[in-house]
């Protein structure tokens, strides 16, 4: 993220009067050139510029499958002075209720170039949402729309945000934007009044069925930019609050992929993607190795790292622990240990639920749990891909498909880490089963790099001769 300086205050000046005098215009205007909003009154269109920018390298995820996060590079345009040929409603005085007037104005931009008829029904269910900011002796504020009537416009719109200032008793229009996070519902919330020369204000929303939205609003008393944006599988996108105890609070985004197997299903790989702060920007907390004077942290940390992208979280949350304890002040080893263990934490308390024991497991990277839940049974039984691992719990009646895709992916990465764990070559077995019930092969040669780390194991001697005899001594 690019860090912007708050223009001077000339400039502003400039802008704020120029608005103005269109507003004195505005209002000599006929209403036959205006476009009517829900509540009847005619303000005339805004043409505000767009401030969310150009979108730059996203930041990194370990879970493929969820989305990244969208951050600008600063590019987005000022509209403090391209608001000079936006509208402006009425003054607060001709109207007792403000926020009212401030509606009508921001609601106007979604319906110009469309008739009353088109906008009604749609207007009635869109609202507008605010905060209030005092900067600088300056009332501001923030506002956006919100409501399912966005997509009962006659043509394709977005809900916008939009920076306000009360002037002389008159609403300035400072900035104006389409919200890229697209929420059909959007709730505001102020992280920071005023941090390092911004406003900055979060943007909760909600879409689809069951889908959450984010996006982090800058406001650096001029221009209005969207830093970051996500959008969740599930409700609750991200989370403001605050980690290191030092404002302000910081971003922690929802990366969970609630459909292992379905919404519904329960079980769910957690995730978080965090944004601290350095310098005055809100910056992503890298999965990474950290650089330090003391080469056992370095290297600790690149291994907790490693251990964490092959979601190995115990041994992830072991090593980090350990470079905490080395160097409790290093704040990037803090960050690193932080990012982890809240992941770690929901992994591992999630391991081994009713829903799906054996697959909550492989996701915690709890293998040996895993493969103790195989040991009851005989290697016929226990390596069934419709057997007791499966039987009675959500996987089952039609999941064979995703649970071998989630068990050799998590697998191949476990291994490629950590090739010296004989339980996850054992639960690869069972994987390569649920994908193909005849592979006895490949079962069998995974098996048997489990029981050659471990050749003391009764399980894992008695499923290689298992395997061996239903490979056809290795000829299948």
């Amino acid at each position: 993220m690019i860090k912007r300086s708050s223009p001077p205050l000339g400039l502003r000046a400039v802008a704020i009067l120029a608005a103005a005098l269109v507003a004195l215009a505005a209002t000599a205007c006929t209403d036959n050139d205006a476009t009517p909003t829900a509540s009847g009154s005619t303000p005339t269109a805004t043409a505000s510029g767009v401030g969310t920018g150009t979108a730059t390298e996203p930041a990194s995820t370990t879970q493929a499958a969820s989305p990244t996060p969208t951050a600008t590079d600063g590019t987005g345009t000022d509209t403090g002075t391209a608001s000079a040929t936006a509208s402006l409603t009425a003054t607060p005085e001709d109207d007792p209720d403000k926020l009212a007037l401030l509606r009508r104005n921001l609601v106007s931009s979604l319906t110009t170039g469309l008739t009353p008829d088109e906008t009604r029904d749609a207007l009635e269910d869109i609202e507008v949402v605010t905060v209030a900011l005092v900067i600088e002796e300056r009332e501001v504020w923030i506002a956006a729309t919100s409501g399912s009537g966005i997509y009962s416009l006659p043509e394709s719109r977005e809900h916008v945000a939009a920076a306000y200032e009360v002037v002389d008793d008159s609403w300035v229009e400072l900035a104006h934007m389409a919200l890229a996070s697209a929420p059909t519902f959007a709730e505001l919330e102020i992280v920071a009044e005023w941090h390092e020369g911004s406003a900055w204000i979060a943007v909760h929303g909600l879409t689809g069925a069951h889908s959450g939205t984010f996006e982090l609003l800058q406001f650096d008393g001029f221009g209005l930019y969207s830093d970051v944006w996500w959008f969740s599988s599930m409700p609750g996108a991200a989370t403001v609050t605050d980690l290191d105890g030092d404002a302000p609070p910081e971003i922690v985004l929802n990366a969970t992929d609630p459909y292992v197997y379905c919404y519904a299903c329960g079980v769910r790989a957690w995730d978080e993607v965090i944004y601290r702060w350095m310098d005055g920007q809100l910056v992503e907390v890298p999965l990474a190795g950290v650089a330090s004077d003391n080469q056992l942290v370095t290297d600790l940390t690149e291994f907790a790292a490693l251990y964490a992208q092959a979601d190995l979280w115990r041994r992830a949350l072991d090593t980090a622990n350990e470079a905490l304890a080395l160097e409790p002040d290093n704040a990037e080893v803090w960050w690193l240990h932080a990012l982890i263990s809240r992941v770690a934490d929901s992994r591992l308390e999630d391991a081994g639920s009713e829903q799906q024991p054996f697959m909550t497991n492989v996701l915690a990277g709890e293998y040996e749990a895993a493969v103790d839940l195989m040991r009851p049974y005989l290697p016929a039984t226990a390596l069934s891909p419709s057997g007791p691992l499966i039987e009675g719990t959500v996987a089952e009646d039609g999941w064979d498909e995703a649970t071998a895709t989630w068990v050799l992916d998590y697998t191949e990465r476990a291994l490629a880490v950590a090739p010296d764990l004989a339980a996850v070559h054992a639960v690869r077995a069972f994987g390569l089963l649920a994908e193909n019930p005849d592979n006895w092969a490949g079962a069998l040669q995974a098996m048997e790099a489990a029981l050659q780390l471990e050749p003391q194991d009764d399980f894992y001697r008695e499923a290689v001769e298992y395997l061996l005899e239903q490979s056809g001594n290795g000829a299948g």
